[in-house]
Parts: C-alpha cells; structure tokens; sequence
C-alpha cells in the first residue's frame, strides 16, 4: 500500500520526508539517467548527503478510496483549481512518522500536510510549497487562513504569492523562486539537434517555439500574432486542454505528449521562444522560461507579475516583455528580434547568465538553509 524510497542512508542526519502530489520513483530514476531534468524534484536530489531524506510510493487505489471517504472534511478548503489530497499525506505518514520534517511540494499535498498539522494528527516540523496561495475561488477565506497557518514555513515561488500571505496576516512564508535544471539544458546550449526525417523540414524555416501545458498558457494570443506572421513556423509543445478549443493557424505546429529530451532538442532549434502567460497573479511560466534561457535562446514572456518579479527581469536586457493578452504587442517584439540578430545574441546570453542564477542546485540550497534553520 505505501512504500519507502530512501534517497539517502547517512546516519545521525535530520530525517525528511518528501511527499510529492504524485509518485516519484519513476521520475527520479529518469533524472539518475539523465533522460529529464530535475525540476519536478524541488531539490530533493542535490540534498542528499546533507539530509536523511525519503520520499514514500502510495497505493493510487487506497490514495482513491481515502480521498472519497474524507471528501466531507476537504470540500471546505478546496477551490477550483486546488484538491487536497489528504488520502495521500495520511498514507505518507503512516510509514513516515519518525520523520523529524515534512516537506510537501504542490499545493494538493501541502494543504492536507497542513489541515492534519491543525487537527494534530502530524507533528512534524512542516515546510509547505505552494505555487498558488488562493485562486480567488475558495469558499471562506477565513477557513484558509486557519489552514494555512499550520505549516512552520510556507515557500511560495513568487512575491505576488508572498503578498497573499501577508494579506491573510500569515507571516510563515519566504519566497524562493524555482530554478531549473542547468546540468540536463546548459551542456546543449547553442548547440545544434538533427531533426527526424519526418520533421528534417523545418531546419530550413525560421522557427519560433513555445513550451508549456499549465492552465496560465495564453495560446490564443500567440495563435492570433501567429496568423500575422504567416512567413515564420511555429512548434507549440503543450497540453491537449490548452488547444482544445482554439482555432490553429496553418504555420502554427501544435504537439501534445512531447518528451523532455524531444522538447529540449525542440528548444535548441529554436531562433527564439515565445512563452505566452495570462496574468492570474501566481507563479507561473517560470521553468519554461528558464529551461530556453539555459539554452541560450532569446525569450518573449509575458509581462506578468509571477515571472517578472520573481527574477527581476528586465525588458531588452534579459528578455523581452510583451503585454498580456496583446498580440499586437507579441508581433511587434517577435518582429524585432527576427530583424536584430545582435539584439537575439544579447538577449541568449544575457538570459542565460540569469538563469544560471536560479537553478534546482541553488534552489535546494536555499531550501537547506530553511530546513537547517528548523532545528
């Protein structure tokens, strides 16, 4: 029904458990065999050897069941965009209870870890992530500030999530924003891929690429700019959900399931990257962002508070800064960088000093020193 990973045997080190919104285990060997980054790992990786860490496999059916029977307790403090999994952290817990600290990644998770800290069910030091403090569809903001207020620390990703916090008066949260996996994108970066024989073609295309399947996508947008810019090829790698309803221009290339080697290689055929975000006031296109500054590619992301501030970006230093939503203003910058070749080389090297700044090793590092500071 539940099973252990243990990442790490040092002894007389602070134990930890990791619990993730979904099993790891695959994920992990994929990163050991450097087949995918690490990002969807939070730094459990890099802390090896400092921590005794676990991360625990739960039985999906049990998860199920548990979440079924406990959905009267959970209806109170879900939203539209967030379920908790309690299933999951009560399964977690009960081979994990020696555990000296929690630490919960996704919002499911940390919710249930805090919901079950309030009823003092655990009793762990708890540190929650959250990557979206309040969609603004929660029932009773009251009931979410009572929850919230049980983890010992809350990292949230972006000040913009930060500022929800204090505006519920929690003052347990910290901001570290995400990073990426320089080791698995830098070592290609400007480097050439063979295309396949299906797809050779589009070698001799000027190509603009977007990334990513969250609900913050604004593929409309890019769509519409797409339609203006019937000389250009566009490669969009994302989720069905995110096209499902939209109509596709004939130069506009849209695939659904893309690996992360596939996507990468994707990347770096690139002339630039486009990623398109709706302004929804939460972390978000951060790891695409990063993962193409890596490569080395210019970058168009929209002017959203979630990016932009996370990293202090800067428009025609780091990146370019499109308008939400605008597709005229998304013409015009994809235009410019088309015609500038010196502005694309300042902007991929300039991105990928940035981002260099902001990866899954620097990001753990700050997480050890909050998890250091627990004691």
């Amino acid at each position: 029904m539940v099973r252990i990973i243990r990442s790490s045997t040092v002894k007389n080190k602070k134990k930890i458990i990791f619990v993730f919104p979904t099993n790891r285990k695959k994920l992990i060997g994929e990163v050991r065999r450097r087949v995918t980054p690490d990002n969807g790992l939070y730094g459990l990786n890099h802390l090896q050897g400092s921590f005794d860490i676990e991360t625990v496999e739960v039985s999906t059916v049990w998860e199920r069941i548990l979440n079924l029977l406990l959905l009267p307790v959970t209806i109170f403090f879900n939203s539209e965009h967030t379920r908790l999994n309690l299933g999951r952290m009560i399964l977690a817990l009960y081979e994990s209870g020696s555990a000296d600290l929690a630490v919960t990644c996704v919002d499911s998770v940390s919710k249930a870890a805090c919901l079950l800290k309030k009823f003092g069910i655990m009793r762990q030091h708890l540190v929650c992530m959250a990557g979206n403090v309040l969609d603004g569809t929660e029932r009773l903001i009251f009931l979410h500030r009572w929850l919230l207020s049980g983890a010992d620390l809350i990292v949230t990703h972006a000040p913009v999530d930060q500022e929800k916090l204090t505006g519920l008066g929690l003052r347990n949260g910290v901001c570290i924003p995400v990073g990426s996996d320089a080791s698995f994108y830098q070592k290609h970066a400007n480097s050439e891929f063979p295309a396949s024989p299906a797809r050779g073609r589009i070698q001799n295309l000027k190509l603009v690429v977007s990334i990513g399947a969250d609900r913050d996508r604004d593929y409309q947008t890019l769509f519409l700019a797409a339609s203006q810019l019937p000389q250009l090829k566009f490669i969009v790698c994302c989720g069905r959900k995110n096209v499902e309803s939209l109509k596709i221009p004939d130069n506009v290339d849209v695939r659904t399931g893309v690996s992360s080697t596939e996507t990468k290689n994707i990347l770096a055929k690139a002339e630039l990257i486009v990623i398109p975000l709706k302004e929804t006031y939460r972390a978000s296109g951060q790891l695409a962002m990063l993962d193409a500054m890596l490569i080395g590619k210019p970058v168009i992301v929209s002017r959203t508070r979630g990016t932009v501030e996370s990293y202090g970006l800067i428009d025609k230093k780091h990146i370019l800064l499109s308008q939400p939503e605008d597709a005229e203003d998304l013409v015009r910058d994809i235009k410019n960088l088309q015609s500038s070749r010196k502005l694309r080389q300042n902007l991929g090297e300039a991105g990928r000093k940035l981002a260099l700044g902001y990866t899954t090793m620097k990001y753990a590092e700050k997480l050890k020193k909050i998890i250091l500071a627990s004691d």
